[in-house]
C-alpha cells in the first residue's frame, strides 16, 4: 500500500439536490476505502479514533445538519445511503453501489461483512447486531461485552488492524 504517514484532506461535494456534504480522508490513501459512521450527535471534527497509521483510507463524512454538511430539513434514515453513494462516486468512481435504501435484502451480499458490537450498548440493542448477521450469510460479528455504544471508537485501530494487518 502507499505511504500511511500525514494523509489527511478535507473534502466537499454537492449533491443533485444542491446540499453540501463534507468529509474528511486519513490514512493510506492508496488503501482500500473504509467509511467510518459518526454517530449522533457528532462530525467528523470530533476525533481521530485512529491514532497509529493504518493500511486504508479512512472516510469520514458529516451527516447532514452535522460539521459543514448542509442541513437536510426532509431527510429521512433511509436518505443516509444516498448521501454515501454520493460521496463514494466522488471518493472512489471504480465503487459502484447500487443500493437503495433498504431495498435490498441482505442475503444478497457476497462480500465478507465484519460487525462490531458493545455488549453493554444501550442506544442499540445486541439482538439488533445478532439479527442483522444472522441475515447476511457473509457476516462476522465479534461482541465486544465491555463495550458500549461509543466506546467501539476507542478500539477503533485494533479493529482496523484485524481488517488491514500491517
Amino acid at each position: 500500500m502507499g505511504d500511511r504517514t500525514g494523509y489527511r484532506a478535507a473534502m466537499r461535494t454537492s449533491t443533485a439536490d444542491g446540499r453540501q456534504l463534507a468529509w474528511e480522508e486519513y490514512g493510506d490513501p492508496a488503501g482500500p476505502p473504509v467509511f467510518l459512521f459518526h454517530g449522533t450527535p457528532g462530525s467528523r471534527f470530533d476525533s481521530d479514533p485512529f491514532g497509529s497509521p493504518i493500511g486504508a483510507r479512512i472516510i469520514t463524512p458529516d451527516r447532514p445538519g452535522y460539521g459543514e454538511s448542509s442541513p437536510h430539513p426532509t431527510r429521512r434514515l433511509v436518505d443516509w445511503p444516498g448521501d454515501v453513494c454520493t460521496i463514494a462516486a466522488r471518493t472512489n468512481p471504480e465503487m459502484i453501489m447500487f443500493v437503495q435504501p433498504w431495498g435490498f435484502d441482505l442475503a444478497d451480499i457476497t462480500v465478507p461483512v465484519r460487525m462490531w458490537h458493545g455488549g453493554v450498548d444501550v442506544n442499540v440493542p445486541l439482538a439488533h447486531a445478532h439479527h442483522l448477521a444472522a441475515d447476511m450469510p457473509t457476516a462476522t460479528l465479534t461482541v465486544l461485552p465491555e463495550h458500549g455504544h461509543m466506546s467501539l471508537a476507542v478500539s477503533a485501530t485494533t479493529l482496523l488492524q484485524e481488517l488491514f494487518p500491517a
